[in-house]
């Protein structure tokens, strides 16, 4: 019950940010319009329109999915709902991480209390919690992707630990 508890708390702190904090202006606008210029233009257009975008097609196919939601709903452009929804990404992988931390504690045979501590210090550290929660960045997902990519070479899954590598080089 505690760890599920955690998690849920922490998703809540981070939707609460979220919501006072419109986030890292110039990042989620580049976000927004990103997703809205992939919807209306596929790939093709989208790459070879001219629009300015450093990030790799992994994150705008992201970037458009969360733009496909936003008109399926209705939410308008550059509006809180929508800044909200682009945060999610970043929350969900803030609550992964927690979870990842949790069960490589447990694994190692550290104490429930220990390996829930070690899970709500991560999610609850202020910096985390406002890069992603507030500010709207999406670091924590490449972080995951990389921490578990090292999390399947110690298990010797090399195929798998490449596979995630790669989606983490597409992501960010």
């Amino acid at each position: 019950f505690a760890l599920p508890a955690v998690l849920i708390f922490g998703a809540i702190v981070r939707v609460l940010l979220s919501l006072v904090f419109y986030g890292h202006s110039t990042d989620i606008a580049c976000f927004m319009a990103w997703g809205n210029a992939l919807l209306n233009n596929g790939f093709a257009g989208f790459y070879t329109s001219g629009m300015f975008a450093d990030y790799p097609p992994l994150y705008m196919a992201v970037c458009g999915g969360l733009s496909w939601v936003c008109r399926v709903f209705g939410i308008g452009y550059g509006t809180d709902g929508m800044a909200l929804l682009f945060k999610l990404p970043a929350t969900i992988a803030d609550i992964l991480s927690a979870y990842l931390v949790y069960r490589i504690a447990r694994e190692n045979r550290l104490s429930e209390k220990f390996s829930l501590a070690l899970a709500a210090l991560l999610l609850f550290d202020p910096v985390l919690a406002f890069v992603s929660g507030a500010w709207g960045q999406i670091d924590t997902l490449l972080t995951l992707l990389l921490v578990l990519s090292c999390r399947l070479l110690q298990r010797e899954k090399r195929i798998s630990a490449g596979a995630v590598y790669g989606i983490a080089i597409l992501l960010k």
